[in-house]
């Protein structure tokens, strides 16, 4: 896995995400995205917005992650194109640590 994304249970989850097949930007307005961290029997889902369908960008967020255990959490998006076709990123690891204050 070459993500890693640090992260502090109990903060709000956000990351900003742009769609781009053979460095091309692609257009989403049509696609079903969706995403789920998982660790063990610990799943839960993210909020996906399409933020500019047309220039392929969304944001995949979680506003309360105090339930997230303090582990290394994966992660990936999948795509549902309006073909039927379903594509997935590669899983990348959401390392959530307990906070300190």
């Amino acid at each position: 896995m070459s993500i890693k994304i640090n992260f502090k249970q109990g903060d709000s989850f956000l990351i900003e995400c742009v769609v781009k097949i053979d460095d091309v930007v692609q257009d989403i307005t049509d696609w079903t995205i969706a995403s789920s961290i998982k660790n063990g029997a610990f799943t839960d889902s993210l909020v996906i917005t399409k933020t500019n369908a047309l220039l392929g960008t969304y944001s995949v967020s979680k506003a309360d992650t105090t339930l997230w255990p303090t582990k290394v959490l994966l992660c990936d998006v999948q795509y549902t194109l309006p073909s039927g076709q379903i594509i997935s990123t590669e899983n990348f690891e959401i390392i959530c640590t307990a906070g300190v204050t």
